[in-house]
């Protein structure tokens, strides 16, 4: 009876592993056909009860990922819309699906910790929504969500 109670645990561990995997790589498939679009939603800052959302954030912006690997990062802040573009990769670590954007040049809609044409955006634990790395070094937390 504990062999057939441990087969089933096993089983079902390698069924939910699988389930997630499949998950992160239908999400990297889809650039292989569409184009993505990811909004701006939430913005939090360094403190505790500094959340915006909405028309109350500093700024709006999204991503447009295309299924050729580039991007075109777009912000309207103050009535000035500012655009840059590059390339980007999907990669998998210990974060999950991740997203290693690449800049033609310097811009001041890159979002980082290190100053390089660069930015990584990964996934939040339940998978819809993009996360901004840049808060990392106490950048505000930037949250996106795909729009249909």
């Amino acid at each position: 009876m504990k062999k057939i109670s441990l087969l089933v645990v096993v089983t079902a561990t390698i069924l939910f592993s699988c389930d997630e995997k499949q998950k992160e790589i239908d999400k990297a498939d889809v650039f292989a056909t569409d184009a993505q679009k990811w909004e701006l939603v939430k913005m939090t800052g360094s403190f505790a009860g500094s959340e915006t959302i909405g028309d109350e954030m500093e700024w709006q912006e999204y991503y447009l990922f295309n299924a050729n690997g580039t991007f075109t990062k777009h912000r309207e802040r103050n009535n000035k819309i500012v655009e840059a573009s590059g390339s980007f990769e999907t990669d998998t670590n210990e974060d999950g699906l991740v997203y290693n954007l690449s800049y033609s040049e310097e811009n001041e809609l890159i979002g980082n910790c290190h100053g390089a044409p660069t930015e990584y955006l990964y996934f939040s634990s339940d998978g819809e929504t993009l996360l901004s790395s840049w808060w990392a070094c106490d950048g505000p937390g930037l949250f996106y969500e795909q729009v249909k």
